[in-house]
């Protein structure tokens, strides 16, 4: 990056790195990054303009490590005091470093789910499988719970009546009517033939002189036809039957509501039950990863997982002061990184001095070596980059 050529021997466990922007500061910090780190911790364009080629070499106790990166890609190098070449050199600087470079204040700054993913990283919980489960049966419940509540509101649509519980059929009514109308029609049939005997009577009686015999014969004609009718008793009114056949469909239509809102409401009590089932299943899910959480040994005591969301001391990390989240911070950044106990810090200028002291302290504490970023030259700062060089009291390096 900006960087031409830069050697320094870092004094005491905080090493502040200063200067003014764009002077190379971030480009010593990504090349300590991209060593120890691996090629993901690499720049899009690592070789500084105009060279074909980058490199970093860091002189440990015990060996020399030799980062190059050109046209043809990156290469790591590690040799012992001996000059004996290990084989697998990014294995070992993972199995030193953790595979990545830590930065303790971007855990501080990190959204909650990030530091949950951090923090799994680090005590080896992995709940990949059990959050799957837990959104499948959520979604699924959730589904479930809205058909409860569809379910719900049409049972509750449907007005409660009192009615038996089956229709009445219809049949019966009908043909008592028609029975009440052919008999009906028979009577008057008959009352129609008694007012014929009637006006023959009349007609008989101006000829009584003639037709004597016939009126006798008619009259008991007419007794007979009277006495027929009055065995017969009065006519039968069709209008009261007529209007049970009209409350019958309205019977049977309270029937057939009180049939839906009780099926209704089965349904929704069966869906109901089902809900209930996957939030035990879900209940199951939770509790084991709490088992897992509770076994777990954590980096810093009071610290643990709340869902997604890590906490300390019983209160969610984002709610905890600034102090304790950046020890926190160091002391996982200390634990993802046992061999090689060191790490980088970005953008320490958003430190005030109480901040940079204490991250200090913890550097002293935890035994690890931060290099931090530092817009400005002050007095804590032990390298100061400027144009891509060190300069000590004003002169380059």
């Amino acid at each position: 990056m900006r960087l031409k050529a830069v050697e320094i021997e870092p004094k005491g466990n905080l090493v502040v790195i200063g200067g003014r922007n764009g002077q190379g500061k971030t480009s010593l910090i990504n090349a300590i990054a991209s060593l120890f780190g691996g090629a993901g911790e690499l720049p899009e364009l690592p070789i500084r303009q105009g060279e074909e080629s980058a490199r970093v070499i860091a002189e440990l106790d015990d060996c020399t490590i030799t980062e190059t990166v050109s046209g043809a890609g990156r290469k790591i190098v590690i040799k012992n005091k001996k000059g004996w070449a290990v084989s697998s050199p990014q294995t070992m600087l993972d199995k030193l470093t953790g595979k990545k470079m830590f930065d303790p204040l971007s855990f501080v700054r990190a959204k909650p789910d990030e530091q949950a993913a951090t923090l799994r990283n680090l005590t080896g919980l992995d709940f990949t499988g059990i959050d799957k489960e837990v959104k499948r049966i959520y979604d699924e419940r959730t589904a479930q719970n809205r058909e409860v509540a569809r379910l719900k509101a049409v049972a509750s649509s449907i007005p409660e009546v009192e009615a038996p519980n089956e229709e009445v059929t219809s049949a019966s009514i009908v043909a008592e009517i028609t029975a009440a109308n052919a008999k009906n029609n028979e009577r008057a049939t008959r009352v129609a033939s008694c007012e014929t005997l009637r006006e023959g009577i009349d007609e008989s009686r101006q000829q009584i002189s003639t037709i004597q015999s016939r009126i006798a014969q008619m009259e008991q004609a007419l007794t007979e036809r009277q006495t027929e009718l009055d065995t017969q008793g009065p006519s039968i009114d069709v209008a009261p039957i007529t209007a049970r056949l009209s409350e019958i469909e309205k019977a049977n239509a309270n029937v057939r509501k009180r049939k839906e809102r009780l099926r209704t409401t089965y349904a929704a009590n069966s869906a109901q039950e089902k809900s209930d089932e996957m939030s035990k299943k879900l209940e199951v899910l939770y509790a084991t990863k709490a088992s897992a959480i509770a076994r777990t040994k954590f980096p810093v005591e009071g610290l643990s997982f709340n869902g997604d969301t890590v906490q300390f001391e019983g209160l969610p990390f984002s709610q905890t002061n600034s102090a304790k989240q950046i020890r926190v911070s160091v002391a996982i950044a200390a634990a993802l990184n046992p061999e090689l106990r060191m790490m980088i810090v970005r953008d320490g200028e958003k430190l005030d001095d109480e901040g940079l002291q204490l991250l200090a302290q913890l550097a002293d504490e935890f035994n690890v070596q931060i290099f931090l970023e530092r817009v400005g030259h002050g007095e804590e700062c032990q390298i100061v980059i400027e144009d891509g060089s060190v300069i000590e009291h004003g002169v380059k390096s």
